[in-house]
């Protein structure tokens, strides 16, 4: 026969309790204590721990700096000069390279990949401010 391994608090938990019991984690409480007191189970204590977890890879350039190529893009377009994806691609791994950035590109190419210009273009405004 199997366990019953109801708990008798699947779903049943605020984000206000879940807030404070993240606090009192943080604050040295032990996750076990904080699971029992705010009823809430240890595993998501033990996975959020503050701040939720972010799916896919770790981004390479920061907003700031997507924003800044993604100006300059549109000032060398403006200017005549549009560039096309395989010299962005090149100029982005130099930029990592100049400024040491960790970076997964490819050594033998040089250059950005199509994954990361793709998710660039996704993500960057049509008309940056």
């Amino acid at each position: 026969m199997p366990r019953n391994r109801s708990s008798g608090m699947r779903g049943q938990w605020t984000e206000e309790a879940m807030t404070r019991a993240v606090e009192a984690v943080t604050a040295e409480m032990s996750v076990n204590k904080a699971s029992i007191t705010y009823a809430l189970p240890r595993r998501y204590l033990k996975e959020n721990k503050g701040n939720k977890a972010a799916m896919g890879r770790k981004l390479i350039l920061i907003k700031e700096q997507e924003l800044e190529l993604s100006r300059r893009i549109v000032r060398l377009a403006d200017v005549g000069y549009p560039l096309t994806s395989a010299v962005l691609r090149r100029c982005v791994y130099r930029y990592t390279k100049i400024n040491n950035i960790p970076n997964p590109f490819r050594e033998e190419k040089e250059m950005a990949g199509r994954y990361w210009l793709n998710g660039f273009m996704q993500k960057i405004p049509s008309n940056p401010p």
